[in-house]
């Protein structure tokens, strides 16, 4: 579709720096990879690009699975297989090699795994194979429409974390200095692609993040590169109001503040890394969530908080989240829809502690609501 394209333009007729990170969600199946790549060109006619990329849907669970038994080697086959049939559908047979490579690691992984079960190190070995192989194809997917990329592990861009294999912790300000220092350099010359979710210790082990844990990869970058823009590619629309499991008519929220955006994340209110916003704290572009578009579609994340005051609801357990910069001022009208006495407001939610899951459900219905009326308020002027 835009292939030859990125030939018209050197890197002195783009502006701005983006980072595109590629769900899995998005990753569905082989032919997605082609699908994103199409898209991904597009923008990069206009800026310079850096991709992060997930696992294709439903892998990392899969080498989850592996890992806890070695002896299932079929199955890790299979995952392999899915990752050469994505570079069969993409057209390009450059990067076999480098799958069967990663294939050997793994295969080698597993050996070691039965030698010693569980071990976290070699657990988050096989783990990452999902990112690294989605890294490979979508360089490939990339090359394909005329773009120079270079696919690159969490580590190699230089995301450095602790020790906590399984759910390491990014050393968020030692990590943006090395992907300032390996990255940026890279942006006139290729399109970097990054396998998201993991990182590596400081003496060079393997790590991965956490579930999420590609947007993370995601903002660290775009702080690191001081981005334009940060666009997360999901299967979704936008941010909701509510979960649509849960309430029977969310909408997309437009716009919310990073502050909301990470307290979101911290309650996981909605399907983010609870560290996902953290590096973003003074960041003075904009992150977009949606579903994969040449334009900017989807729920917009910026420094200034924007109407309504409330802007999203969930219930967890017996417990009901509800986030907007606006929730002391809304405090007793919570409680009072809520009839609950255990309420309490932070800077930018309100925690209502309730006795049932059928009262918290409730709840949760009532103030969603009162959220939707707060929009319409909003939209009439």
């Amino acid at each position: 579709m835009y292939l030859g394209a990125m030939n018209k333009l050197d890197s002195h007729h783009r502006y701005g720096r983006e980072v595109i990170k590629v769900g899995g969600s998005v990753l569905h199946g082989p032919d997605a990879f082609v699908k994103v790549a199409q898209i991904i060109s597009y923008h990069a006619l206009k800026k310079r690009i850096i991709v992060v990329v997930s696992a294709i849907k439903g892998t990392t669970p899969r080498l989850l699975e592996v890992a806890r038994n070695p002896d299932n080697v079929s199955l890790y086959e299979d995952i392999v297989e899915n990752y050469a049939k994505a570079l069969d559908f993409v057209g390009s047979g450059e990067g076999y090699s480098d799958i069967v490579k990663l294939r050997r690691e793994g295969l080698e992984a597993l050996v070691a795994l039965r030698r010693a079960p569980g071990n976290p190190a070699l657990v988050d070995r096989i783990l990452s194979l999902g990112e690294r192989m989605s890294s490979i194809v979508m360089r490939e997917a990339l090359k394909v429409c005329g773009l120079e990329p270079r696919a690159l592990t969490g580590g190699e861009a230089g995301i450095l974390t602790n020790y906590s294999f399984g759910n390491a912790r990014p050393l968020i300000d030692r990590s943006i200095i090395r992907i300032r220092e390996r990255v940026y350099p890279l942006l006139d010359r290729c399109v970097p692609v990054i396998a998201g979710f993991i990182g590596e210790t400081p003496s060079g082990d393997i790590t991965t993040m956490g579930r999420g844990a590609s947007d993370l990869t995601a903002t660290l970058v775009g702080a690191a590169i001081e981005a334009d823009e940060i666009v997360l590619f999901t299967d979704a629309d936008g941010l909701m109001t509510g979960d649509p499991n849960v309430v029977p008519d969310p909408v997309i929220i437009p716009h919310v503040s990073l502050r909301e955006a990470d307290t979101m994340a911290t309650f996981r209110v909605k399907n983010f890394h609870p560290l996902t916003f953290k590096p973003l704290m003074g960041f003075k572009g904009r992150v977009v969530v949606g579903r994969p578009s040449t334009g900017i579609a989807g729920t917009e994340v910026t420094s200034y908080e924007g109407e309504p005051p409330l802007k999203a609801v969930t219930v967890k357990e017996n417990r009901v989240i509800v986030v907007g910069y606006g929730a002391p001022k809304y405090l007793d009208y919570a409680t009072k829809l809520s009839n609950s006495s255990r309420c309490i407001a932070g800077r930018d939610y309100i925690l209502v502690e309730l006795g049932d899951f059928e009262s918290s459900l409730d709840a949760c219905l009532k103030i969603h609501s009162f959220i939707l009326s707060l929009m319409r308020e909003v939209r009439n002027g």
